[in-house]
């Protein structure tokens, strides 16, 4: 009669076991391809996720089934003759101890789950809140971009001198907060911006023997005279003078 495939594994299984180092070859080979057939649970979909999370809360109560005391009260009541009152006494506290214990252990897992629904919560609006800077981030970028070359195609288009000065003064004050070459690549311009410098903005410099005529022809006392008061006076630079 023809074997199976799993009695023919189990014969094979047997004969490696015999000699200890392609038994330990096999194991880590099958070891491997477990692990490359196992998923982790960040790779499965939702519905693999939920049988996956099924299969593990069955073995978490397996195992807590497993660790629960053999004896109970039952079973000490039924042997009193061969168990003693003090065992007995002994038993019962600790089971109520037991009890406690596992009420308080519930306790924190509930508010260990609460802690991790909120700071998922908090988590979310976080993420939300960092897209919509994103966005708004983006917008702005945008708006930057387009009126750049707004700037540029008006600066370009312009022909009158007097506003092309304006635009100039615009991309210089921008540039000030923003970067250096900023008023250059706003405009459009390889080299330096030159501003037009009219009669208004040049400041002559005072000729002194003008002024020195103006003073002493103001202080003559036919012109003006002094204040009538001694304490008419005024004091600048240090020099106290009576008033005129």
């Amino acid at each position: 009669m023809a074997l199976t495939a799993a009695e023919r594994a189990k014969r094979y299984r047997e004969k490696i076991k015999q000699n200890p180092q392609k038994y330990e070859n096999y194991k880590k080979k099958e070891l491997q391809r477990l692990k490359k057939a196992q998923k982790n649970i960040n790779e499965l979909n939702d519905e693999e996720k939920i049988e996956r999370r099924k299969k593990w809360r069955e073995q978490k109560k397996r195992q807590k089934e497993k660790r629960k005391p053999s004896i109970s009260i039952a079973q000490v009541s039924n042997t009193n003759n061969k168990v003693s009152p003090s065992f007995q006494v002994k038993y019962r506290n600790l089971s109520r101890r037991y009890k406690m214990a596992m009420k308080t252990i519930d306790k924190y897992k509930m508010a260990i789950n609460n802690v991790r629904n909120k700071f998922y919560g908090a988590q979310k609006k976080y993420e939300q809140e960092i897209m919509k800077l994103q966005v708004e981030r983006d917008k702005l970028e945008t708006r930057q971009e387009l009126l750049d070359i707004l700037i540029c195609e008006v600066y370009s288009d312009c022909k009158i001198p007097t506003n092309k000065q304006l635009i100039k003064k615009l991309a210089i004050k921008i540039a000030e907060k923003t970067d250096k070459d900023a008023d250059r690549k706003l405009l459009g311009l390889h080299g330096q911006i030159r501003l037009r410098t009219t009669s208004k903005d040049v400041k002559r410099p005072i000729n002194e023997k003008i002024q020195s005529e103006i003073d002493h022809f103001f202080n003559r006392n036919d012109i003006t005279r002094y204040t009538s008061g001694k304490k008419e006076t005024r004091t600048r630079n240090k020099t106290k003078m009576q008033i005129r």
